[in-house]
């Protein structure tokens, strides 16, 4: 009836139709919407290491430093040893 598929994540406090059809399809979740226990196909989790950087960590997958900031909603380039990173391979 909204024209989801089975994979696709509605975003948060986006109108579902139930009983006839959706004028328009729902916004679906951004990346950054999910949580690390939500993580979607093609994506993963690193473990931070002592001294790693978001840019080495971006040179390391091939991945934009903006992209992974996005993704964890990081707002500095602070990373701490253990914090987990979702990446997406491209």
């Amino acid at each position: 009836l909204n024209g989801l598929s089975k994979a696709e994540e509605v975003a948060a406090y986006e109108k579902l139709y139930l009983q006839g059809p959706a004028p328009a399809k729902p916004r679906t979740a951004e990346p950054q919407q999910l949580g690390v226990d939500q993580v979607l196909p093609g994506a993963f989790t690193h473990i931070v290491q002592d001294k790693e950087t978001l840019y080495s960590i971006s040179k390391r997958y091939g991945v934009e430093v903006e992209k992974i900031q996005q993704w964890n909603k990081l707002d500095s380039m602070s990373l701490r040893t253990g914090q987990e990173l979702i990446i997406y391979r491209n």
